[in-house]
């Protein structure tokens, strides 16, 4: 987390800590209650509009997204609260011809 407030502006880092959100949140509903509370929602949507064009933040960024409010419907409302939804379709939108994206695009939305 501390990279991502540091490194703002380099895509690699924000895509892979956004990576990094995903595989820690992955079947783990500690660790995503740990992160939501970290307030890493906030993050992921920084990392997704400051690269609106770099597809491997969007992918992670959507997987995280996914990740984070499966079967936790408090993370899925605070997700909401930071507007994710718009993101989602503004990764669909600029990335549609990226299967990767579109598949975790589509995977965050259908959670």
């Amino acid at each position: 987390i501390m990279a991502m407030d540091t490194h703002k502006t380099n895509a690699a880092v924000q895509g892979n800590a956004c990576g990094a959100i995903r595989n820690l949140s992955r079947n783990n509903s500690e660790n995503k209650v740990k992160l939501m509370n970290l307030e890493v929602g906030n993050r992921i949507i920084m990392a997704m509009d400051t690269h609106r064009t770099n597809a491997a933040v969007q992918e992670n960024a959507c997987g995280a997204i996914t990740n984070l409010s499966w079967n936790n419907s408090e993370n899925k409302v605070k997700l909401m609260n930071l507007e994710v939804g718009n993101r989602i379709i503004m990764a669909m939108d600029t990335h549609r011809t990226n299967a990767a994206v579109q598949e975790q695009a589509c995977g965050a939305i259908t959670n």
